[in-house]
């Protein structure tokens, strides 16, 4: 999307630069040949021109690194998104083929052990534990 409307405008630009040089050569070249009293109004729609181009161009630039930045940003999101899935999808198996917590005391710390290697991180360990302890507790 991003790309497709990029291009879209870049294109625009690139047709309409060649016909704003064009005016503004010419428009130079009425001025040197226009008697000096009128010529002061052709100078101000020159100069009006030249100041909307640069304009219009400077907008593009900005949009155009906007745009780009809100793509960086959104692969960015979309990658550890699907990173995160994928880590909850394999914590889910892995939790969903252990077998059911012991109530003996030995078992549950082989358990634990067992779930700390699968795990592998101290967020879900430590919830674990406060679930086994709040289930041993019962």
């Amino acid at each position: 999307m991003f790309s497709v409307f990029n291009q879209d405008l870049e294109k625009v630009l690139d047709l309409l630069e060649p016909k704003v040089k064009f005016l503004l050569v010419n428009g130079d070249v009425m001025l040197e040949r226009t008697p000096e009293v009128a010529t002061e109004r052709l100078k101000q729609n020159l100069q009006n021109v030249r100041s909307r181009w640069a304009n219009i161009q400077k907008a593009a630039a900005a949009r155009k690194s906007k745009l780009l930045e809100a793509v960086n940003q959104s692969e960015k999101f979309q990658d550890e998104l699907t990173q995160a899935i994928n880590w909850l999808t394999n914590i889910e198996k892995t939790l969903g083929n252990l077998k059911p917590v012991s109530r003996v005391l030995r078992t549950v710390g082989e358990q634990i052990k067992d779930h700390e290697v699968s795990a592998g991180s101290k967020v879900i360990k430590q919830i674990c534990f406060s679930c086994l302890f709040r289930f041993v507790r019962v």
